[in-house]
């Protein structure tokens, strides 16, 4: 009887201690993931605030003493490449890396739409000044899953033009050079439902692992900014004006904070000797911080605008040289000048 005591609170003891180990590990999944997700995050981010309004060279310009005015709105998408073999390679002890927050249903590549709101006005010496503010904020559930999202946008543009305008516009194109400064800040965060079990070896012996309850996931950025430099060429033919232009997108700081969370019951069994079961309430949180410092890409612009008198329809797009990062957008504009 005293035998079979001691092996009982010997098993109670190695359970506790297995399954605070197991702990342990859940929280370093959650950390290894959070750096994941931050490498995946970080090429996009500063994208989101220096891409091009696309706009002709042609700028807004001053007739004195009134000043030349527009007004406009888009509705963009930013694309870029999520590489879902890396989050298969990671060492995960406890998370299964192949299904947790629906990574495997997902393609390889994150897309973010947002809604763009511009103003310029028109100055002197063929110099217009612009300012933008871009947003967007949303809920979408499916299943047992929901995902927020938010984020804004707030920037500076100025332009000059170098050539056409006036009578040389009638045979010449418009050449412009513009520069830009943008800062935003954002989140998406993940709630899912999650039931899953992972074997694993803990202090020598071989269990099988279930974690249930809900896991979120939270990805935070943090005043990133951006400076941009374009040289924009178009040339109005009556109605239509095609674009082609080349730029370059600095990002000089920027910090972005992911956290895992997971509410709920961790299980754990023995393999070969399944009565051996201990559970546990947890409650366990795990992340990492990546700062965005000193990064820089080129870029190549290229779009069409449709002009019915003062109103503009426009189309662009642009490609990112490095990243294989694009963003495609779609706007109107009404013009005074």
């Amino acid at each position: 009887m005293f035998f079979l005591f001691s092996c009982s609170c010997l098993y109670s003891q190695t359970n506790e201690e297995d399954i605070e180990q197991v702990k342990r590990n859940l929280q370093s999944d959650f950390g290894i993931i959070s750096s994941w997700v931050n490498r995946q995050i970080s090429p996009g981010v500063p994208f989101l605030t220096a891409t091009s309004l696309g706009l002709p060279a042609a700028v807004c310009s001053s007739i004195i003493p009134i000043p030349g005015f527009e007004i406009g709105v888009s509705g963009n998408i930013y694309v870029w490449p999520l590489s879902l073999e890396e989050l298969k390679s990671l060492d995960l002890r406890v998370i299964d890396q192949n299904i947790s927050f629906s990574f495997k249903d997902i393609p390889g590549y994150i897309g973010l739409p947002m809604f763009l709101c511009h103003a310029k006005v028109g100055l002197i010496k063929n110099i217009d000044l612009g300012v933008r503010y871009s947003f967007i904020s949303n809920t979408i559930k499916y299943g047992g899953t929901q995902l927020d999202f938010y984020f804004s946008n707030v920037g500076l543009d100025v332009r000059k033009r170098l050539l056409g305008g006036g009578a040389a516009g009638l045979v010449l194109p418009d050449l412009s050079i513009g520069l830009g400064g943008s800062v935003v800040s954002g989140k998406i965060a993940l709630l899912q439902d999650y039931n899953y079990a992972q074997s694993d070896i803990v202090n020598g012996r071989d269990y099988i692992q279930r974690v249930s309850g809900k896991l979120s996931l939270s990805t935070e950025w943090l005043q990133i900014s951006s400076l941009s430099a374009e040289v924009i060429l178009s040339k109005g033919f009556i109605f239509v004006t095609p674009i082609v232009g080349l730029g370059y997108n600095f990002y000089p700081s920027g910090v972005l904070n992911t956290t895992i969370n997971a509410v709920g019951a961790l299980q754990i069994s023995e393999r070969e000797n399944p009565s051996n079961t201990s559970s546990a309430e947890i409650d366990i949180s795990g992340g990492d911080s990546a700062s965005i410092v000193g990064v820089g890409e080129g870029k190549f612009i290229a779009g069409v605008e449709f002009a019915l008198g003062i109103l503009k329809f426009n189309l662009h797009g642009e490609y990112v040289f490095s990243g294989k990062k694009y963003a495609i957008s779609v706007g109107g504009r009404l013009q005074f000048r």
